[in-house]
C-alpha cells in the first residue's frame, strides 16, 4: 500500500521554500538539482492570491507534485503539476467534466476549451498579472443546463469571453 501525504503550502515565501525543501530531502543529488525550478514554481504559486497550493508526496518516491485550486472553489478538482526529470519543464494536468447536454453547456465547454488552448499557444499574451480572473459559478438549473451537476461546476462563458480577446490574436 502506498501512503499519500498532502500538505497545504502557505505562509511567507521562506516558509513555503522550507516546506518544499523538506519534501525534497530524500532525493539524490541529481534529482534534487533538477527539482530546483519546480520548488521555486511552488513558492511562486503559493504567493498568488486567490489560489491554494498543496504539495502531494508519496512514500514510494522522493519529491512531490503540486495540486492547485481556486480558493473560491476548493471543492473543484485541482490542476496537478509535475516536474520533468531534467527539471526544465512542468506538466500541467487538468481534468474537468463539463456538461454538454444542451446549448448553454456546449457553449460553455467551447469557451473553456478555447481559452485553455489559446493560453497554451500564446503564453506571453496570456500572462497573468498575479490576480486570478473572476469566474462566476452558475447554477445549472437556472442556466437551463439539463442533467446532474458534476463536481466541476459550469462556469459562465460570458465571463471567459473577455479572456479570449486577450489571447486570441
Amino acid at each position: 500500500m502506498i501512503t499519500v501525504n498532502k500538505r497545504l503550502l502557505s505562509g511567507t515565501p521562506e516558509d513555503v521554500r522550507a516546506a518544499v525543501e523538506y519534501l525534497a530531502r530524500d532525493q539524490d543529488h541529481v534529482e534534487y538539482l533538477a527539482g530546483t525550478w519546480f520548488r521555486e514554481l511552488a513558492v511562486k504559486l503559493a504567493a498568488c492570491k486567490g489560489i491554494g497550493v498543496s504539495a502531494v508526496s508519496y512514500d514510494d518516491m522522493a519529491g512531490c507534485e503540486l495540486e492547485v485550486t481556486l480558493a473560491s472553489a476548493p471543492h473543484h478538482d485541482p490542476v496537478v503539476i509535475s516536474g520533468s526529470r531534467d527539471g526544465d519543464h512542468c506538466q500541467i494536468s487538468l481534468e474537468r467534466w463539463l456538461p454538454i447536454d444542451g446549448e448553454p453547456g456546449i457553449e460553455n465547454a467551447v469557451s473553456i476549451i478555447h481559452a485553455i488552448l489559446a493560453a497554451s499557444a500564446h503564453p506571453d499574451s496570456a500572462r497573468v498579472t498575479g490576480q486570478v480572473p473572476e469566474i462566476v459559478v452558475v447554477d445549472q438549473a437556472a442556466a437551463g443546463i439539463q442533467g446532474s451537476p458534476s463536481e466541476s461546476m459550469t462556469r459562465a462563458s460570458k465571463k471567459l469571453r473577455p479572456c479570449l480577446a486577450a489571447v486570441d490574436r
